[in-house]
Order: structure tokens, then sequence, then C-alpha cells
């Protein structure tokens, strides 16, 4: 009996033959030249940060020998002898190459220094190598690097005579630290500089070059990116000589670093082939079933033709032929019944819609009613969302002020206390001097001066404190308690931009307020307190996002209403969405954490407690205006009588 096979089991082993196999063989070629490639690279890599130190330093010192000369020429010619401190000052403002400078009499001794010290001036500096040097007759040093005594700073001096004096530039050799960074800007190395005794004057830890360190290897062998052992770690070693003074410049990567490098290449490429593999795979297996599965519908169809089933409902298939073969099958058995079929569908339709019409209509009413119920119950509970949103807005707002009180407080509470301490300092000082009888008249009255200028200090300061106090209380309480009062808008407004200071500053902001006369309203002071907070942090947010800006807050007054104009000069607002920006939840800083709320609470806020209008314009690119129009005085209130009165 002849072998059959199962077609789908040789389609699958065909494709992922075809497909994986060359891709492995691949695979397993680059990982070979992996790892000789970034040994290679890191070699060439690490050579030339070491070439481009060298070289740095080698052109480092030229410009400082340089500099010093002309410092000398300007000295001789502007008379150095009387004008050394104001020489020195400009003409170390506009070139800096050296951080000291001293001027040495032939006898050894510092006779000037820069910047001053008071404490090398007059100091025998006989014993210095650079002096030694000038005075022997040398006409320029450049001294080997030392450890200074005092500043504990790796230096070196470069020496020229002065006359019968020497001049000495001092270099902290730190600064060589900016050359290691224009150069070798990487974490994974370990550099330096060392002197020709292999001491290290520039190291990555600065450590070793304060404690003196020599590099084991310097004066040994010179390492060409040669593996090592270096403070208990395998590493790749390279080492160039300088031509400046027999500097070496040095440089270790550890192994791991370079191993860490194979590893994620193999597993990245080991990724990419695990994926790749896996996707030819999905693909191969949908195709292989895409086969069956239009096969299979061809077999069942002829199944059910055979068992004299007409019914036949057409199948989609992903390839042409089965289609084709398919539809000739259907259209078969539709010539068959296709007529009767047809009858009996039609009177079965209409049957079953005469059966059902009267409860489907019964279902959709009762469903009608239910949804009516359930709009009335949604409505309820958004109105009475809508009241809890409003006040965690004035919360909110409440805990951004007491933040920015106790900020503002703060600082005149320090200055009370320093005022007291130095006071309480200049009495004990008075009483002692009192005591032994060595106070002078005009010393007791530069204490008591003093003492008095303390006081008026410390007295403006408290005042300030308590300014700031009750301009947090008359906010504070119009935040939290909804209370129709007449305010001097001026001064109303001033009092929230002081409380909003803090959180202005942090913001960035600078808000500019512009009122043309004195306006009273009889309004709720509260309101307006929100509003105003909502809309200038939304600028913040959305118009500047949150890089600061300028916003002008422009108070304009009619017979019977006040107009409040707040302009921002930022990205503005796309046309289209300005009739939306007032609507519930809608943001564009979703992401960023926006609810959509704030605008919506501040339209309400205007239109039903402060009877008012709020519009909005805006040309993209160069800000939005916010124009608010409110009574001067709100319609249930005695307010013309106050206003009269007022």
């Amino acid at each position: 009996m002849k072998k059959t096979f199962i077609l789908g089991k040789v389609l699958s082993s065909f494709i992922l033959l075809s497909l994986i196999l060359p891709l492995l063989i691949i695979s397993l070629v680059a990982m070979n030249f992996t790892q000789s490639f970034l040994l290679e690279e890191a070699k060439n890599n690490n050579r030339q940060i070491v070439e481009n130190l060298k070289t740095s330093v080698e052109v480092f010192f030229d410009e400082p020998s340089n500099t010093l000369k002309l410092l000398r020429d300007l000295l001789i010619s502007a008379d150095y002898l009387n004008q050394d401190a104001l020489t020195f000052s400009i003409f170390n403002d506009n070139v800096s190459h050296f951080d000291h400078y001293m001027i040495i009499d032939r006898d050894g001794i510092v006779e000037f220094s820069y910047p001053e010290d008071n404490n090398i001036i007059g100091f025998d500096n006989s014993s210095l190598e650079a002096f030694k040097k000038i005075s022997s007759g040398v006409q320029e040093y450049w001294s080997k690097t030392y450890l200074g005594t005092v500043n504990n700073e790796v230096s070196i001096d470069y020496a020229l005579p002065l006359g019968d004096k020497t001049l000495v530039g001092t270099i902290h050799l730190k600064r060589f630290i900016e050359l290691y960074s224009a150069v070798a800007n990487t974490k994974d190395l370990i550099i330096g500089i060392t002197d020709s005794t292999g001491t290290y004057i520039l190291h990555t830890d600065y450590g070793n070059v304060e404690q003196r360190i020599t590099d084991p290897y310097v004066n040994k062998r010179i390492l060409n990116y040669d593996k090592v052992s270096f403070e208990n770690m395998d590493v790749y070693g390279t080492t160039l000589l300088s031509d400046y003074e027999d500097w070496h410049v040095v440089s270790y990567e550890p192994v791991s670093h370079i191993r860490d490098r194979i590893l994620t290449y193999t597993i990245i490429l080991s990724m990419i082939i695990f994926i790749t593999i896996l996707v030819v795979s999905v693909i191969a297996s949908r195709i292989i079933h895409l086969i069956k599965a239009s096969l299979q519908s061809v077999l069942d169809r002829t199944d059910a033709i055979a068992k004299g089933n007409y019914e036949l409902i057409d199948s989609d298939n992903s390839f042409k032929e089965f289609e084709e073969i398919s539809k000739n099958f259907s259209n078969m058995a539709n010539q068959i019944k296709s007529r009767e079929d047809e009858i009996l569908d039609k009177n079965e339709e209409i049957l079953a819609m005469n059966e059902n019409l009267e409860t489907r209509v019964s279902e959709r009413t009762l469903e009608l009613t239910n949804i009516n119920h359930e709009l009335i119950a949604t409505i309820d509970d958004l109105e009475a969302t809508k009241a809890q949103l409003v006040e965690a807005e004035k919360l909110a707002s409440l805990g951004s002020l007491v933040a920015g009180l106790a900020h503002e407080i703060n600082t005149p509470l320090g200055i009370i206390l320093t005022m007291i301490t130095y006071e309480k300092s200049l009495i004990d000082e008075l009483e002692h001097k009192i005591q032994s009888e060595q106070v002078s008249e005009i010393e007791l009255k530069n204490y008591l001066q003093s003492i008095k200028e303390s006081e008026e200090l410390i007295y403006s300061n408290v005042t300030r404190t308590c300014d700031l106090i009750n301009t947090f209380k008359d906010i504070s309480k119009d935040q939290t308690q909804s209370e129709l009062r007449k305010i001097q808008l001026s001064e109303y407004l001033e009092s929230i931009l002081i409380s909003l200071k803090p959180k202005l500053k942090e913001s960035k902001l600078q808000v500019n307020l512009e009122i043309q006369e004195e306006v009273e309203m009889i309004t709720y002071p509260g309101s307006i307190y929100q509003v105003l907070v909502n809309l200038l942090f939304n600028a913040s947010i959305h118009a500047y996002e949150n890089n600061g800006g300028k916003i002008d807050l422009t108070i304009r007054k009619s017979e019977d209403k006040v107009r409040f104009i707040i302009q921002d000069y930022g990205k503005g607002i796309q046309s289209e969405l300005i009739s939306k920006i007032f609507d519930p939840f809608f943001t564009t800083a979703r992401g960023a954490g926006g609810t959509g709320l704030g605008l919506n609470i501040t339209y309400n806020i205007i239109k039903q407690i402060l009877e008012g209008t709020i519009q909005c314009e805006s040309i993209l690119g160069q800000g939005a205006k916010f124009t608010i129009v409110l009574p001067r005085a709100l319609k249930n209130s005695d307010s013309d009588n106050l206003l009269s009165d007022a």
C-alpha cells in the first residue's frame, strides 16, 4: 500500500527548514566576529582618547608661558613697584591661566602676592626651585609638580626674571580636569596623567592625585591596550609618553566592560534571531492553517451535497483557487432549491414578524422607561459631584494659600531671630565692658545706636508679619465662607497676588495688575479668588507649559459692570477648540494629569454664583485673552444702597 503524508505537517516542515536554517547559520557566523570587532573598536577608541589627551597636555603649557611674559612686560611698563595690585587685577580679569602670582626679591623674600595673602608677604621663599633657577641665570623655568603644603593642591610653577626680582606664576593642576572632560567623556575609563616618576598629577579619582599615588606600569612597560591587573581587577591598559617633561598619559578600561558589551550584543542578536524565528513560525503556522481550513471547507461542502443537504452557506476562503471550487458547489446546490427556499424563507419571515412585533414594542417601551429613570438619576449625581468639585477646588486653593503664607512669614521671622541674637550679643558685650569699666561714652553711644537700629528692623519685620497674617485671614475667610460683602477691588486683588506670591514665583509667572480707577463691588470675594487662581494657573500649564511667562490682569469699570481682562502671551488655543474649553472633562493635557474640570468650574462659578459672563479669544502662537464681565452689585442684595452709601 502506498504511503500517504499529512499535507499540514509536510508544509510546516518545509517552510520552517527553508527559512529558519539560513538564519541560524548567519547568526552563528555573526557571533564569531562580534568579540574581535568589539575588542578592536574599544582599542581604537581608547587609543584615540589617550592621544587626544596627550596633545591637549602638550598644547596646554604654550599659552600660560606667553601670558606670563606679557604680564612681565606690562609690569615693567607700568612701574610695577607702585602699581602691582592694579596691573595684576586688570590683567587677571581678562586673561586667567594662573591661579596665583608672586614677586620674589633677589634675597628670596616674597614682596607681593596676587590674590593678596598676608601670610605669604615677607615669607622666605629662597628654597623655591623656580627662584633658584632664575637666580642662577635661567631665563624661564617650568618646575616639577609638587603638593602645596597650604592648600593641598598639586601644582606647577613657571618663573621669569623681573629685573633683579623673580616673577612666579602657579597653576593648580586641577585645571587638567577640564582637558580630561573635553576628550574623555565616559564613565567606563580610568584616565590619568603622571609625571616622569610615575606619580599621578591627574586621575579620574582625584584622591589618587592628593595622595601622590604612583602608577604601577608607567616606568616598567608601554601598554598598547594590553590586558593587565590594576587596582585588583583585570583591565586593558594603554600608556603614551608625552613630549612635555616625560609625562605619561595612561588609560585603563575594565575587562568586565568589554565582556558586558559582548554579552549585550550577543543577547540583542539572540533576541533578534528568536523574534525572527517566532515571527516566521507564526506566519508559517497561519499560512498552513489557512490552507487546511480552505481545503476542509471544500471537503465539507462535497460531503453535504452528497447527503442531500443543499442549504449551503458561502464561506470565505483565503485562496482564490479554493474559493472558485467552493462557489461552483454552492451554485450547483442553489439552482436545485433556490425557488423553494425563497418562498419558504418569505413565509417564515412574515410569521415571525407578526408574532414578535407586539412583544418587541412592549420590551422597547419598558427599556426606554428604564433608560429615562437612569438618566434622571445620573443628572442628580452629576449635580452633586459638581458641587463637591467646586468645594474641592476651594480647599486646594486654601492649601496653597497656607503654604504660601508659611513661606512668606519665614523670612521676617528669620530676620527677627537674627536681630534678637545680635542684640543679645551686643548687650552681653556692653555688660562685660561696663563691669570691667572699659567702655567709653562714644562706644556706649555706638552700642545704643546699633541696638536702636536692630529694634527698628525687628519692628518693621513684625509689622510685615502682621500684615501678611491679616491678608491671609481675609482671603481664607472668603475661601471658607460664601459671604456676600463689599470690597475695594484693587486692595483685594493686591492681597490675592501677595498670597499667591510663592506659587507665582515657583511657576515663574509675572502678573501685571492694572486698575485705572478704584472700584467698589458687592460680591462673593471667595468666588472671585477661585476664578482668578484657576485662570492664572491654567495659563501657566497650557499657555506656557510650566516654563513661566507674563500675564496682564486689567480691570475696567463701567456704570454697573466691572470687566476683568486676563491676557497671556503663550502658545494660544486652536480656533476649533475655543468653543469646547468650558465643557466638563475637556482637556488637552490628559497625559500630564489634566482633568478638564478647571475651566468648567470657573465657568459655573461666574454664571451661577457671580451672575456674570466669560468669553475667550485667542490667536494661535500669540496667546489667549479671557474677558469676564461681572455686576458691581449682585441683584439679590441691597447693593445699590451700599454702593450709594460708599
